[in-house]
């Protein structure tokens, strides 16, 4: 031992790696918070994404309805109708054909 240095005890030594596995512990603790708080905001932004794709699509989908419902109207048909010429079905004059979806179903 050198002169003028307080004598190292036993104990103080075996309390040294503890105390650097604390330090290393808390350092890995802190850089897990981070990166999780990267994510979480990470996520944040897609899901704000996701939710402004909703909103457009639904205000396109219920353009595209009202859009629709103003053309399948039978005020613009019979516009339409008149425009090219023809005129209401007479009785008997219309036959349904039946489609795929119009077949009965067999069991």
């Amino acid at each position: 031992m050198k002169a003028g240095q307080p004598p190292v005890s036993a104990n103080s030594r075996s309390l040294v790696l503890p105390l650097i596995i604390s330090v290393l512990f808390l350092l890995a603790l802190g850089l897990v918070l981070v990166w999780l708080n990267l994510e979480r905001t990470k996520l944040s932004y897609q899901l704000n994404g996701m939710q402004k794709n909703l909103r457009v699509a639904t205000e396109y989908n219920t353009k595209e309805t009202i859009e629709r419902d103003q053309l399948l109207s039978p005020a613009e048909l019979t516009r339409k109708a008149v425009d090219m010429g023809l005129h209401t079905a007479r009785p008997g004059q219309l036959r349904r054909v039946e489609g795929p979806d119009d077949a009965p179903v067999r069991q």
